[in-house]
């Protein structure tokens, strides 16, 4: 991150242009899909796999978990190039008034620990900052005139889609510590 942080302001401030920042903003989003959307689709399929035989089989009643979990840094992750958008454009203001999702938070933790536990908290803070970055998104497309490559995001999803069909039917195949390496590396 640092790198491609200082990249990034180094390739804006040299330009000043924002449909470069725009195109470079596209760019991290593309690495960023086609990265973590084969790493969610590969957790949502082999999930109850990595738990029996990388991890302990006790912890399979903790699988809803690590999928809201895997969701969750899928989302996170989209954060990153939006903040070095809102950054280098000096709209900090936007993430300070975003914060008030920490409040949201912070309340529905409290109120729904009680009913649904760990599961309910990880789906308040893993909306929490959804509405956060749709927040940060919409606001820093006015200013900045972002937009997201929808086209080649979608392209990714559905190779995604397709990979996943594809571990569907390898899922069985899966028995060892050593099988679940081999089939996840494909």
């Amino acid at each position: 991150r640092p790198l491609i942080r200082t990249v990034f302001f180094s390739l804006f401030s040299a330009e000043k242009n924002v449909s470069q920042l725009n195109k470079h903003y596209n760019f991290l989003n593309k690495i960023i899909a086609f990265i973590s959307l084969p790493i969610f689709m590969g957790v949502l399929v082999f999930g109850d796999k990595i738990i029996n035989y990388a991890i302990d089989p006790k912890y399979l009643p903790a699988l809803n978990t690590l999928w809201i979990f895997a969701g969750f840094m899928m989302i996170v992750s989209f954060q990153f190039p939006l903040q070095l958008v809102v950054q280098a454009v000096e709209k900090v203001e936007i993430t300070f008034y975003a914060k008030i999702f920490s409040m949201y938070n912070l309340i529905g933790d409290l109120l729904i620990v009680q009913i649904y536990g760990i599961i309910g908290i990880a789906l308040i803070t893993c909306s929490a900052r959804l509405f956060q970055l749709i927040y940060i998104y919409f606001k820093i497309r006015k200013s900045a005139g972002l937009q997201i490559e929808v086209q080649s995001i979608f392209k990714i999803l559905m190779n995604s889609l397709l990979m996943t069909i594809g571990l569907f039917l390898v899922r069985d195949f899966i028995n060892s510590i050593f099988s679940l390496f081999c089939f996840s590396s494909l």
